[in-house]
């Protein structure tokens, strides 16, 4: 089963959630550039609670492969690592920009044996893109659990996207911005 485009007014959000997002917006203008990576994560993680949070720039220019420049287990950050999205999740949020999988996500990418490995049932992708639209990387979110108000998530995922957008654009040498 897959979601994309989750979608809220903003007039739909509670109180909580509305907190949530202005909390996120204030990071958003307060992050230093040397750690974005691992505050914006550490903010994403408190508030999901997801088991991972990986944000990955493209190895290979097909995005064949993903870098991950920060791979988070359960609010500590681990090793980086290269890995495939050839017949992953990964390839359907590069694809639509976002894309959300409450269950399911071993069956559905049997060839991605990582999930298994990782034991997760849940996903949830968004493409990161350079200032020409181009994906240059992605933001995963995976749990053994359907994620809790995916539609709040998706619109802090937004918000926090130009951030990570940029600082993958840093790493990748774009002159636009140095």
């Amino acid at each position: 089963m897959k979601y994309e485009f989750i979608h809220h007014r903003i007039d739909d959000w509670n109180f909580e959630e509305k907190a949530l997002i202005n909390q996120t917006i204030h990071l958003a203008l307060q992050v230093k550039p040397a750690n974005t990576l691992e505050v914006l994560a550490k903010h994403i993680y408190d508030i999901t609670q997801v088991k991972y949070i990986l944000i990955s720039k493209a190895h290979t220019e097909d995005l064949s492969e993903l870098s991950s420049l920060l791979f988070m287990a359960n609010g500590t950050v681990l090793d980086n690592a290269v890995y495939s999205t050839i017949g992953a999740p990964c390839q359907n949020a590069l694809s639509h920009s976002i894309c959300y999988y409450p269950l399911g996500i071993q069956q559905e990418f049997p060839e991605a044996l990582i999930l298994q490995h990782l034991g997760v049932h849940s996903y949830m992708g968004m493409a990161l893109k350079d200032l020409n639209q181009k994906n240059i990387g992605i933001i995963t979110l995976l749990d053994e659990k359907p994620i809790k108000n995916p539609g709040l998530v998706e619109h802090l995922l937004t918000i926090v996207s130009p951030l990570l957008e940029e600082k993958i654009m840093r790493l990748n040498g774009n002159k636009d911005l140095l």
